[in-house]
């Protein structure tokens, strides 16, 4: 019985194989509505409606789920560090870094991405971000890592 059961976890994990190693060449715009994939529609990093976006719900999350007043004040030295670096069939996400300056006197590292339709209800630009030393949960662990290309 061990020795059936060994040789059919062998054999699925044999015919599994081509469906792990499929090709990631097909956009997630030709398979799916509504994205365009192209770097031109996305807000670049350094907009400041993107920008005051994250300030205020950093403020929000810090406040009403951490207890402590702490918010973003600026983000400055704002740049690109990738655009689709996960393949071209994950949903286009346009990421950045930069400079954030808190109210409690330090600047941190900040990083954060762009998602196309990823707004409230798939509507508009949605922005995920990871403010460097102040993830409680380690959510993005390690140092905000997970949150990069």
């Amino acid at each position: 019985m061990k020795r059936l059961l060994a040789a059919v976890l062998i054999a699925s994990a044999t015919w599994a194989a081509p469906v792990l190693a499929q090709d990631n060449s097909y956009p997630a715009e030709t398979w799916t509505e509504p994205y365009s994939g192209k770097l031109q529609q996305f807000p670049p990093c350094a907009t400041e409606s993107i920008r005051a976006l994250i300030a205020r719900r950093f403020a929000a999350t810090r406040s009403e789920y951490w207890g402590e007043p702490t918010a973003i004040l600026a983000i400055n030295n704002v740049k690109t560090i990738g655009f689709r670096p996960e393949g071209l069939s994950y949903i286009p996400r346009l990421y950045c870094e930069g400079v954030a300056q808190t109210s409690d006197g330090v600047k941190r590292r900040i990083v954060y991405s762009i998602i196309e339709e990823g707004g409230m209800s798939g509507i508009g630009f949605g922005v995920d971000w990871c403010v460097v030393g102040l993830d409680p949960h380690n959510v993005y662990a390690p140092a905000c890592r997970a949150a990069m290309p």
